[in-house]
């Protein structure tokens, strides 16, 4: 074969190389972007076509309001492959570790479609598993709510959130159930609880709140076309943390130097609030 066609070859090969490695560049940095919820560098990535179909405002929206729906705490973006050719053009394969407040670790793969050196971005990138023109919906509920037990285990407030009951004077240590306060209500929406679920207000019932509420559970789907697929379910339960919170071991003392109850656990002190006389 003649010098000038292998120096030719060996031109265009290298710019094939160069070209799908750029793209697989794009599409790690991309979902790094992602990992660490920088939305602006993410955006830096796409392609003119894309970009021009949705503006930085819409796309950062996009990522917002799915991560609200799966109830996202954490992603982490493993190994990435690529390109390789589908049916709509080339993708970057992504390894994806979705932590989740309500529905647990979900793992999947993203397929981030590349053009150009550039990540040709679509609305599905949101959340793995997601097909074109499917978004994410959820249906959630709470668990029964934990008791507040005395040192020997008397239960001083006990019950599901609707239908709360306390025992003699432990209602005025363990405090009331209703609507919750702004920041919690956010805080509450963010975890997975269905919509006005109540909360504690006062007392132990508000102090412990985050450890007594448990975690909601329930079912993501992707919805699209009239059409549902479950891409992760969770039953709502207790944390490993809070089956020992749970019973709230509480001894009363009254300290007439400080006139104030000392709430004690089996693990120490855990709140001081002060007695009302």
């Amino acid at each position: 074969m003649p010098l000038v066609l292998l120096a030719a070859a060996a031109f265009v090969a290298g710019a094939m190389t160069a070209s799908g490695s750029s793209e697989l560049d794009s599409a790690k940095r991309f979902a790094a972007a992602w990992e660490v919820q920088d939305f602006d560098a993410m955006y830096a990535e796409l392609t003119t076509s894309a970009a021009g179909k949705y503006d930085a405002e819409a796309f950062t929206k996009a990522y917002a309001k799915a991560q609200q729906t799966a109830t996202v705490e954490t992603i982490k973006a493993g190994e990435a492959r690529g390109p390789i050719d589908e049916n709509r053009g080339e993708v970057v394969p992504v390894e994806v570790e979705v932590g989740t407040d309500s529905f647990g670790t979900i793992n999947g793969e993203l397929g981030i479609p590349v053009a150009d050196g550039a990540v040709d971005w679509r609305p599905n990138l949101v959340f793995p598993g997601l097909e074109p023109e499917e978004k994410l919906v959820r249906q959630t509920s709470a668990p029964e709510r934990a008791p507040i037990l005395a040192k020997d285990r008397t239960p001083l407030a006990s019950g599901p959130v609707e239908a709360r009951t306390t025992v003699g004077a432990g209602g005025i240590v363990t405090g009331e159930i209703g609507t919750p306060p702004t920041e919690r209500a956010r805080q509450m929406r963010r975890q997975g609880f269905p919509e006005e679920t109540p909360a504690g207000t006062n007392g132990l019932e508000l102090a412990f709140d985050g450890v007594l509420a448990g975690t909601p559970g329930g079912t993501l789907y992707a919805v699209g076309d009239g059409a549902r697929r479950a891409l992760a379910k969770a039953k709502p339960g207790w944390s490993s943390e809070l089956a020992i919170a749970s019973a709230i071991w509480l001894r009363q003392e009254l300290c007439s130097s400080t006139n104030r109850i000392r709430m004690v656990s089996a693990s120490g002190c855990l709140a001081i609030s002060p007695v009302h006389t």
